[in-house]
């Protein structure tokens, strides 16, 4: 669609506090841009029969996963186990939401990353859990499985789709030039059934993507412009200054 205005416009479909977060930097910085979250997370509480087992290791799979993970499973691990997370963000959830300080973070943050660690490779009859949402990719436990721990996954929230306002896609559609911010392959598949709805073109849409992944699963689906960086905000602010909005 032909526009008049020719602004680049950033679309930010990160969910929650860091979505909303990211989108005011890049407002204060005087980059135009949109809170347009395609998911929404629905937090749910797990069968008490996995949270009140006694785990040597804990791990999490997003911010979201702490959030929603109830209080018992920490408290009655705390003193015993290991607490692993699969970035720095969720680490600092974990230190903001339970106090916890000794928590090991892979360098590469996804499931390949978390199991390269140390803590990992080794593991025939550890007690582990994985804290994460409903689905997902299921790397993780079956290796750790093949590894011969015992492992449970613990699902503490699902995605739910949500739409877009049509009073936000009269400014989408308004602009000349799109980038979206992309965190998860959920999102992405969501917000590639936008762009489809609407009759954007995704050869002229720009994606920011937070792993290998997603980026992968884009091209798949045909976008062209895929910018490729870390899952934080502060990362994602980097590209998006230096990359696409160069100051």
């Amino acid at each position: 669609m032909k526009s008049q205005d020719q602004t680049p416009l950033t679309l930010v479909c990160r969910p929650g506090d860091a979505g909303e977060n990211l989108t005011q930097e890049l407002a204060s910085r005087g980059l135009p841009a949109l809170w347009t979250p395609v998911i929404t997370i629905d937090f749910q509480l797990p069968a008490l029969s996995l949270t009140h087992k006694a785990y040597d290791i804990l791990i999490f799979i997003s911010a979201n996963a702490v959030r929603g993970c109830p209080e018992n499973l920490i408290h009655s691990n705390q003193t015993r186990c290991r607490f692993i997370t699969v970035g720095a963000s969720t680490a600092k959830m974990l230190n903001e939401c339970f106090g916890l300080t000794n928590i090991e973070v892979p360098e590469q943050q996804n499931s390949e990353g978390l199991l390269a660690i140390e803590s990992l490779k080794k593991v025939k009859g550890s007690r582990i859990a994985i804290i994460k949402g409903m689905g997902g990719r299921k790397l993780l436990a079956q290796t750790l499985r093949q590894r011969e721990a015992q492992v449970e996954e613990i699902s503490v929230y699902r995605r739910l789709p949500k739409p877009i306002p049509e009073k936000l896609s009269t400014t989408i559609l308004a602009a000349s030039t799109w980038y979206a911010v992309i965190s998860s392959v959920e999102i992405l598949e969501q917000f590639h059934q936008y762009v489809g709805t609407k009759q954007l073109d995704v050869r002229q849409m720009h994606l920011v993507v937070v792993s290998q992944r997603i980026f992968d699963v884009a091209k798949h689906l045909n976008f062209v412009h895929i910018h490729l960086t870390k899952a934080n905000n502060a990362a994602i602010i980097k590209t998006l200054t230096q990359h696409i909005y160069p100051l």
